[in-house]
């Protein structure tokens, strides 16, 4: 038997072991609280008399507890690694300290207590995995008789599509991934076929989850930079040749993948799950992508990450004001701008001392992508000066108050279509993937804001406003 998973507000009771020889096990509770995630509370009694709970006592008491621990409950083994004091509470009767592990193990790992996990493949489930890759191992093959009714469903169901690249010493793969249950409260009887596609990382040797998580987290921002919204993850299992099933006998009778979970990632499981409407504005798909564009992110990922982290740290976080997603936003154009480099025509965007300055990153970023604007601005110039004098405003103590609720709100989406859009060059350098936006009509959402405020962007970048003197403003933030 093992511990399969934890959700939110579970608890197990066990004995917790701390490896040392010749110490006593003590009993403790793992709780899984929301949302810091796993927490293990073990009662003892501070500087008694007895022998059973004087290195307990002297975990708390330097808040240093072993770095690795077991707890042995009634289903199985919990193995919890990088375990950090969490506080104590010292009574007159039995006190209460608590533990919280980096990463928690719902299995039995075949290696020495004191060593580190190592893993060498991590499965991941995250927001938005399906949608992107449309992997599917569900198939379904409906009969039916002369008159078209229904009278039969073949249901199929594999794993094995999906498509792996490289990424420096790991591979990465999306994978289909599925699993059956039967309802235990379902008078109608049945059988519940849960669908998923995963994100799989492997090294030849095992390694740190760390090491597999900072691979997976540059596709999971790549994600959020497609989608244009915040991607979570949902769950960590791993595998490993110490990882193991025994019989009573004691034979090794398979390697299963097992539940992880990481105090990097446990956080994500509280995030509400996404609606359809907010996956609804992919720029891209997987499809069009392919490995080599995958492997391309991959490649070009420390090159960009001074651009890419600012950007996914705002859109990667829910109802944002739309003041922060031009700050953020603007401090991964004015990185990009840098790396792409000098553009023709942006000597008109110097400022003072013919030297670049914002509004010239802005430019060079705009040039890059060589969007269709149509009637929205008299040219790119003229919108990266409504960019940049729009940050600088809000950034700037002595700029005087905030820009007008409407020009934020026109600002952070052309702001927030620039890195997105940037992401697909990128991945797709020949502008393949930016086709579609290069179009005249590719850019009616801003054109429709516009419409909305009744404003509209001159030559040096300012926004001419021409509703009524009064007109109520209903701006979406």
């Amino acid at each position: 038997m093992t511990v399969e998973t934890l959700e939110f507000g579970q608890s197990v009771v066990g004995l917790l072991v701390d490896g040392v020889e010749g110490t006593a096990y003590t009993g403790a509770t793992l709780h899984m609280e929301e949302p810091q995630g796993v927490v293990v509370e073990v009662p003892y009694i501070h500087r008694g008399d007895t022998e059973q709970f004087r290195h307990v006592d002297g975990w708390f008491e330097t808040q240093t507890p072993p770095r690795n621990m077991k707890l042995l409950t009634h289903k199985g083994a919990v193995c919890l690694y990088d375990v950090e004091w969490r506080g104590h509470s010292v009574s007159i009767g039995v006190s209460l300290g608590k533990l919280a592990p980096s990463e928690t193990l719902l299995g039995r790992r075949d290696a020495p207590l004191h060593e580190p996990l190592t893993v060498t493949e991590v499965y991941s489930h995250l927001d938005g995995l399906r949608e992107w890759t449309s992997f599917t191992g569900l198939h379904t093959d409906p009969e039916a008789d002369a008159n078209g009714l229904a009278t039969g469903l073949h249901v199929y169901v594999r794993s094995g599509e999906g498509a792996s690249w490289q990424q420096g010493e790991a591979t990465l793969n999306f994978a289909t991934d599925w699993r059956t249950e039967r309802p235990e409260e379902n008078g109608n009887g049945g059988l519940n076929i849960t669908d998923a596609s995963v994100l799989v990382s492997k090294f030849h040797t095992a390694r740190p989850f760390t090491d597999h998580l900072a691979e997976q987290r540059k596709v999971v921002q790549l994600l959020v930079l497609v989608a244009g919204a915040p991607i979570s993850f949902r769950r960590h299992r791993v595998a490993d040749d110490t990882i193991v099933i025994r019989s009573l006998g004691g034979s090794v009778m398979s390697h299963p993948r097992t539940d992880l979970l990481s105090a990097q990632t446990v956080r994500d499981y509280a995030q509400p799950l996404p609606t359809k409407q907010e996956l609804g504005d992919l720029l891209t798909r997987f499809p069009d992508v392919g490995t080599d564009g995958m492997a391309r992110w991959a490649e070009q990922y420390e090159t960009w990450k001074r651009f890419i982290l600012p950007a996914v740290g705002v859109l990667g976080r829910r109802q944002a004001f739309a003041e922060d997603l031009i700050v953020s936003t603007s401090m991964s154009i004015e990185a990009a701008g840098q790396i792409v480099g000098e553009r023709e025509g942006e000597t008109a965007t110097y400022g003072r001392g013919g030297k670049p300055s914002t509004a010239t990153y802005v430019y060079r970023c705009l040039n890059v992508l060589d969007l269709e604007w149509g009637d929205i601005a008299p040219n790119t110039i003229a919108i990266s000066r409504a960019v940049a004098n729009t940050y600088n405003t809000i950034k700037h103590f002595d700029k005087g108050e905030f820009p007008d609720t409407s020009v934020s709100h026109i600002v952070s989406t052309i702001t927030k279509y620039i890195v997105r859009l940037l992401a697909l060059h990128i991945v797709e350098p020949s502008g393949a993937l930016l086709t579609e936006w290069r179009t005249p009509n590719a850019m009616w959402r801003v054109r429709r804001l516009l419409e909305v405020y009744k404003v509209s962007i001159n030559e040096q970048g300012g926004f001419v406003v021409s509703r009524a003197e009064g007109d109520a403003l209903d701006a979406e933030q």
